[in-house]
């Protein structure tokens, strides 16, 4: 049995795809909250999440005409008698009383990716950890939601804060609406069919010694870019210090890769995702410019998030409107984020 509440009214317009909000087809419905989720809507740190999302769908941020307004985040918790999910689409929130508990990839977050599996053998293990409870679909599938990102509110007794659960939620929404329908060979927003991953834990301890000069290289574009200046002298360096480290690690291998194809893939496969939470992080008011460039700047052993996040920065910016060309371009099979900034700075900075 399942039991549904809109918890947020809708005063935006409708969202770019047809479908209804969640948050609508409950009212047109007439559900009511279910008595066992009370405590879960009035907890401050759903509201919050939730809230956060609203404001981000005034962005005008989008990845091939797909924004995260189109996009479902389920928050759960449990309940004295099963447990409680928030769903949020566009505006619109709505709780579910299900009986079972969502299965998480890791102990932050999980996804339900629908019922059909990976057409491709690489991203199979994928979507064997991301079967859900029956009770579970069910309940997504009554309310018309094929996908979505699941955050549990408790995760391992941990406090994540505003900024780490509005990161979890919009990154984990471009794996989930944007990349995961090419990898289940299904239709969606154009993504490239060459993106399988490369072994991502070899890269550090292959690839990445002498990466700390020209991140920052990168990082001082985007604050250019941040800030409305010029980009050039600092994108110059940065161009100059990534030939110069890839020239060194000629013969170096992760698996059967390359370091400069390995780090391709993760660019945009990560890097991507990571640009699109922050710049919404931006637009929504969760962070500041400040804190953008703390993000991009922050020490990681998986430096492609924070390289491929900087250089679709860059990219934003030099591109200009040509920018939402930017996911065909990406989807030739030699396409890679450095090609694409290299082009753009020789069209821009030469």
């Amino acid at each position: 049995m399942i039991w549904l509440l809109a918890c947020t009214a809708k005063d935006t317009p409708p969202p770019d795809s047809p479908t209804d909000s969640p948050a609508d087809s409950a009212i047109d419905s007439g559900y009511e909250l279910p008595e066992e989720c009370l405590a879960a809507s009035e907890r401050a740190d759903a509201a919050e999440l939730f809230a956060d999302l609203d404001a981000a769908v005034a962005s005008e941020v989008r990845w091939a005409g797909w924004r995260m307004r189109a996009s479902h985040v389920a928050t759960f918790v449990d309940a004295d008698t099963g447990t409680c999910l928030g769903v949020w689409h566009d505006s619109g929130a709505l709780w579910l009383h299900v009986t079972d508990e969502p299965a998480l990839l890791t102990p932050i977050f999980g996804y339900y990716l629908g019922t059909q599996d990976a057409t491709r053998e690489e991203w199979a293990a994928l979507f064997e950890a991301t079967v859900q409870p029956d009770g579970v679909v069910e309940a997504l599938q009554s309310i018309g939601v094929d996908r979505a990102v699941l955050l549990p509110l408790e995760p391992q007794g941990m406090d994540l804060d505003r900024e780490t659960r509005f990161y979890l939620a919009t990154h984990e929404a471009f794996h989930v609406h944007v990349q995961s329908p090419t990898w289940q060979g299904l239709p969606g927003p154009t993504w490239p069919e060459w993106d399988t991953p490369p072994d991502r834990s070899s890269i550090d301890g292959a690839c990445y010694d002498g990466v700390g000069a020209e991140r920052s290289a990168l990082n001082a574009a985007v604050e250019q870019v941040l800030a409305g200046g010029e980009v050039c002298t600092d994108l110059r360096d940065f161009l100059s210090r990534r030939e110069a480290r890839w020239t060194g690690l000629e013969g170096t291998l992760v698996g059967d890769l390359s370091c400069p194809e390995a780090e391709r893939r993760m660019e945009v496969e990560e890097g991507i995702p990571d640009w699109w939470a922050l710049q919404l992080a931006l637009d929504a008011g969760v962070l500041d410019t400040d804190g953008v460039q703390s993000q991009l700047a922050a020490v990681t052993s998986d430096a492609f998030y924070k390289t491929g996040a900087g250089q679709t920065f860059v990219l934003e910016q030099l591109l200009g409107e040509d920018f939402a060309d930017l996911p065909d371009a990406l989807s030739e099979a030699d396409a890679s984020l450095t090609s694409r900034v290299q082009a753009a700075y020789d069209a821009s900075c030469d």
